[in-house]
């Protein structure tokens, strides 16, 4: 089955089932929160889509 991705999102975790040659997003719709109050840069964010593939 060919899973169609998100355009323009790029995604390097490869543990996660939504990923697609460790590059591309197959999830419907993707979900991004702070990790705190307020993200001053990105590793105060965190991608709540992910889902292992474990």
């Amino acid at each position: 089955m060919d899973q169609k991705t998100l355009n323009g999102v790029h995604c390097d975790v490869a543990s996660c089932i939504y990923n697609k040659n460790s590059k591309h997003c197959t999830a419907s719709s993707i979900s991004v929160d702070s990790t705190g109050h307020e993200a001053c840069c990105c590793d105060e964010t965190a991608c709540r889509t992910f889902i292992s593939r474990d």
